[in-house]
């Protein structure tokens, strides 16, 4: 949430990420994305399975094919809310490797949502055609796995940063 001078004011305290700001991140708020990263950084404790269901939700790849172009107008809600969540996977990862629960619920999701990623990443990077061989990789937690898609969300977040974070109704 910015307020007055543009400040960034978090939405998470101690306790972990509050029950508003997920709620509107699931409803696309890009401001509440941004949160959730900037929580998650500072703790990945704070990522639980309702934050693991909301990255995939974003990463639907159906506007991508219902929208084209791809960087037109009405497809730029979905763009913005997808590249932060790719961002986001990295911090999902992060917070798995200490929390078993979540990484198997989080293996369970990618598994389901792999062609989804790849269309999204996809999109970003045009020519670069990642294989769904290489996020299958991931499932086995191998370091190498993680590694890429560390590299990958680190190669997203400025496109994810530069995406303005609209004030959501309701913050």
């Amino acid at each position: 949430m910015m307020r007055g001078s543009g400040r960034f004011v978090p939405q998470f305290g101690r306790s972990g990420i509050s029950r508003k700001l997920i709620t509107a991140a699931n409803e696309g708020c890009l401001s509440s994305l941004s949160q959730i990263h900037h929580a998650l950084q500072k703790n990945p404790e704070f990522c639980t399975v309702d934050v693991v269901k909301l990255v995939f939700k974003h990463l639907d790849p159906a506007p991508l094919a219902q929208i084209q172009p791809w960087d037109s107008e009405g497809n730029r809600p979905y763009s913005d809310r997808a590249v932060k969540c790719l961002a986001l996977l990295a911090d999902v990862s992060v917070a798995a490797v200490k929390n078993p629960v979540l990484k198997d619920f989080a293996a369970g999701e990618l598994v389901a949502a792999v062609d989804g990623v790849c269309q999204w990443l996809n999109h970003y990077f045009g020519s670069v055609r990642p294989s769904s061989r290489i996020f299958m990789a991931i499932l086995d937690w191998d370091h190498s796995g993680w590694e890429y898609l560390l590299v990958v969300a680190r190669l997203l977040q400025p496109y994810g940063s530069d995406v303005d974070d609209e004030e959501c109704q309701g913050s």
